[in-house]
């Protein structure tokens, strides 16, 4: 396997190590993201693919909450691998290095385990705040 990934890059898809997707929970209203109910869904292979996606929308991260969706399971992926202490997006650099450090050695865009894996999200384009 690891000649494998050596002649033909990353096969991230199929390491059952790393999620096989991202999700974003937009909560529609400020109470309901306590309350966990009342949101709408999107959908990543990548977690910078997801987090362009909800920054282009103009989505509020108060108001998301991310999941890394595993075959077996879900988990929340804590705000401050996200989020800065200003309330706002980490930029792109931070975001891959406390990212990629939750599955190992922590990686950059140039050296990402994700890189053979489409960045297009699916869901919603029009989320309303």
């Amino acid at each position: 396997m690891n000649l494998i990934r050596k002649l033909f890059g990353a096969r991230s898809k199929y390491d059952k190590n790393l999620p096989y997707s991202y999700e974003a929970r937009i909560y529609t209203v400020a109470q309901a993201v306590e309350e966990e109910e009342d949101f709408v869904s999107c959908l990543s292979e990548t977690i910078c693919g997801l987090i362009n996606h909800l920054m282009d929308n103009h989505t509020d991260p108060n108001q998301v909450r991310l999941f890394e969706i595993y075959v077996d399971r879900e988990t929340p992926i804590p705000e401050a691998c996200y989020m800065g202490e200003d309330g706002n997006w980490l930029p792109k650099e931070q975001l891959c290095e406390l990212m990629t450090s939750r599955y190992g050695e922590a990686k950059t865009e140039h050296n990402c385990q994700f890189r053979d894996r489409d960045q297009t999200p699916v869901g919603p384009m029009n989320f309303t705040r």
